[in-house]
């Protein structure tokens, strides 16, 4: 048995799926409450020994994002941080064998250039940042004190379409850019288009974790879930028009707004060697997530 925080979220419906396919017996937790899902509250106990009972291993997704860490420091330390903390407290009474957390690359800089690999410094201080940071240790010390087994993977960019379109997703560059496709046949950016980014396709983020779940070569690690190579946002934008053209036979309007005087970004190397060291192989393409992601975008806005 299998529990998943965040189980409703972005990714998690995606990885919910991913291991249902694969014959793993899921328990889907959520802070929100439905009787779907396992209500989990993060300053609970009770509510956590309750959504623990039985498990054998957890996928830690649950967390607020940056901009609500960002307006409330203190509730990303209490849900990020010391919710964590409590989970895996949860977990010890429980004895569940090993938890899976997914933290994130901005650790390591507010501003991600140059190479990066997991011995690089992590110097962010945004709440959102160090909430996960703090998280990450509660978990590599409960792994050092043989209490579970951990592992902790910084997550770079994923790209790929949600189950629904429910999740608080529509933010994001891929999603956006897709979104605006099928709504006004145009992309309009205010970024610079020259930011370089490490996307990483959800089918990837699925299989690793699944990999991760099944084996121990990971244990007692950090890890970069990343794809190893970077991005521009002008490329992205080019793929996402090119796939639209081929897929929905729209041929967008490509708009960069706000882009006098721009310099173009350092080179971006999110290193995933370590992940690689194992017999893991998963493809980094972003070709088939934003296909189905324009699809998707077609049925829910078009």
């Amino acid at each position: 048995m299998v529990l998943i925080t965040g189980g409703r979220g972005y990714l998690g419906q995606r990885i919910s799926e991913h291991l249902q396919q694969s014959d793993i017996k899921l328990r889907i937790g959520s802070r929100k409450l439905d009787h779907k899902f396992f209500s989990m509250d993060f300053t609970n106990e009770k509510s956590l020994d309750i959504a623990c009972k039985g498990v054998t291993s957890i996928i830690h997704l649950a967390s607020i994002n940056s901009k609500e860490s960002e307006t409330n420091p203190k509730l990303a330390n209490t849900i990020n941080s010391l919710g964590t903390l409590k989970l895996i407290k949860a977990a010890e009474r429980n004895n569940i064998n090993k938890i899976i957390y997914f933290s994130t690359a901005h650790v390591y800089s507010s501003s991600l250039c140059g190479v990066i690999d997991e011995e690089t410094k992590t110097l962010n201080p945004h709440p959102y940042a160090k909430s996960h940071l703090d998280a990450e240790k509660y978990v590599l010390d409960a792994h050092k004190r043989s209490v579970i087994s951990g592992l902790v993977f910084r997550l770079t960019n994923a790209v790929g379409y949600p189950v629904t379109k429910e999740p608080n997703c529509w933010m994001l560059v891929a999603n956006d850019l897709c979104k605006q496709v099928v709504e006004s046949k145009s992309m309009d950016v205010y970024s610079n288009k020259f930011i370089q980014r490490d996307f990483l396709p959800i089918s990837a983020i699925c299989s690793a974790t699944l990999y991760a779940l099944k084996n121990k070569n990971y244990d007692g690690q950090v890890l970069n879930l990343s794809s190893g190579n970077s991005l521009s946002l002008e490329k992205l934008t080019n793929l996402i028009a090119k796939r639209a053209n081929k897929i929905l036979d729209i041929r967008p309007k490509i708009i960069f707004k706000n882009q006098n005087n721009l310099s173009k970004d350092i080179p971006l190397f999110i290193l995933n060697k370590k992940l690689l060291e194992s017999s893991l192989i998963f493809d980094i393409s972003l070709t088939n997530e934003i296909d189905e992601l324009l699809l998707r975008c077609q049925k829910w806005f078009g």
